[in-house]
């Protein structure tokens, strides 16, 4: 895990923020079942007691060597006490079904950042068994209070 206390249109420090970035997936070589269905596996390690100052998520992703009908997402869920997990109310970034790399809009909604947050990618297909090599890195933007 890096961090680095910048402003993200300056990339100059600022008081009160620090960006966390996350390397969730590097050149994995995902498969489908061949279901039409997504298969979600969780992609990091729980991270405890952020949730309440974590203000944004941007999601940077790659996919590369992609059969026809593979399709990757990602999505957060939270939690209070780290047992009972909720999904946020929309997925952070997908279906990407393009070879390339892309960066998702900053995601802000307060109300899904609990005390403790996790991520997991989805893979899809539209019926017979897919594949593709894909990243996702994360950049967690938190208020560390002036």
């Amino acid at each position: 895990m890096r961090t680095f206390p910048m402003n993200r249109t300056t990339s100059q420090p600022q008081a009160g923020q620090r960006i966390v970035l996350l390397d969730l997936v590097t050149d994995s070589h995902e498969v489908t079942l061949g279901q039409n269905a997504s298969r979600w596996r969780q992609v990091s390690d729980i991270l405890e007691d952020c949730g309440p100052r974590l203000e944004g998520i941007t999601v940077h992703t790659k996919l590369a060597d992609m059969t026809a009908n593979f399709s990757f997402k990602l999505r957060g869920s939270w939690s209070l006490d780290g047992i009972t997990w909720t999904n946020f109310s929309t997925e952070l970034a997908g279906p990407i079904a393009t070879n390339g790399s892309a960066i998702s809009s900053e995601y802000t909604t307060k109300t899904d950042c609990g005390r403790h947050i996790r991520f997991e990618l989805g893979t899809g297909d539209t019926g017979t068994v897919e594949h593709g090599m894909v990243s996702v890195m994360v950049a967690l933007r938190f208020y560390q209070g002036a």
